[in-house]
């Protein structure tokens, strides 16, 4: 099942420690929608619509524009952008009329936040927080974990092993995100995991019931979401089942997963078999495919040499 986040200026100040310079008691406005925008056209009169959703950035560009005009004038345009009610309004180290917007915004809840970032980092960090946590989400079952930089979903029956693996792959320096139930959101053609709320911050280990991650292992081996791009698959064969397995690995394998495809690997849970160090080779195995080695096609070519 799909659910919709809501999302607060509150989290958005505590994630990146912003500065708020003025109407800080106004952190509980939601932020309805994605997006740092610039106010170009309403800052010339060029009203588009009764109110504004996103958060909006000044810089240089604005502050350029507001030279050309008085002191009362700059206030008056000011005023337009703050009457939109935008949730929160950000203003670079580059825009000069910071007096004045504070004067202005004393007049209104909106809280106003100076930052250091530039509007192109601002994008890439403060944006990307907010479309990730104002996405659809759906609920998996799963373990997720980060390998060499890379998150990797563990899934298979009750019982398999996820938590344990997680363990132990942690116990190898490897990071853990969550378990049991994955939050799991699209961003374009990229699906990212984080661990659900209620069981954040504890995994459960069968035989000695609940842990709390960060207290056992430390904060530092932990992180709140990670880029999904392998799926691995714990598969516990029984006698009387017939399963095919990748015996040669030329090509990946990809398995639809939340909207989107995903490397997807079946790997068989058999006693005696360390199946951590299986999946960090399968994770070294895709990265060596994504930079462009295929060690299956290697072998072919050796083969092929060998026969001439």
């Amino acid at each position: 099942m799909e659910t919709k986040n809501k999302l607060f200026v509150s989290q958005v100040v505590k994630k990146f420690d912003l500065k708020i310079v003025v109407n800080e008691d106004y952190t509980d406005r939601e932020i309805p929608s994605t997006g740092i925008i610039r106010v170009g056209f309403e800052l010339a009169g060029e009203v588009l619509f009764k109110e504004i959703w996103s958060i909006v950035y000044f810089g240089s560009k604005e502050s350029n524009y507001l030279n050309n005009f008085s002191n009362s004038i700059i206030s008056k345009k000011l005023r337009t952008i703050f009457e939109l009610n935008p949730p929160m309004i950000l203003f670079g180290k580059n825009f000069k009329h910071t007096n004045i917007m504070l004067k202005v915004a004393k007049e209104f809840n909106i809280p106003v936040v100076k930052v250091d970032y530039s509007f192109f980092e601002l994008n890439f960090t403060i944006n990307s927080y907010i479309s990730q946590k104002l996405s659809n989400q759906t609920m998996h079952h799963g373990t997720l974990v980060d390998i060499f930089g890379i998150g990797v979903m563990l899934v298979g029956e009750s019982g398999v092993g996820k938590s344990e693996l997680a363990i132990e792959l942690v116990k190898k320096g490897h990071i853990f995100v969550g378990d049991d139930a994955i939050n799991v959101t699209r961003i374009g053609g990229n699906i990212y995991g984080s661990a659900e709320e209620s069981t954040k911050d504890f995994i459960e280990v069968r035989g000695l019931g609940i842990i709390n991650f960060s207290r056992s292992f430390g904060i530092e081996r932990m992180i709140d979401s990670t880029r999904i791009e392998i799926i691995i698959e714990l598969i516990k064969p029984q006698k009387e089942e017939k399963i095919i397995f990748e015996r040669f690995g030329k090509d990946l394998n990809y398995k639809q997963f939340a909207g989107a495809y995903v490397v997807h690997y079946k790997i068989p849970v058999i006693e005696g078999r360390s199946i951590a160090d299986i999946i960090e080779t399968a994770v070294t195995d895709y990265k060596l495919k994504m930079s462009g080695y295929n060690s299956a096609q290697a072998f072919i070519e050796q083969l092929s040499r060998k026969g001439k």
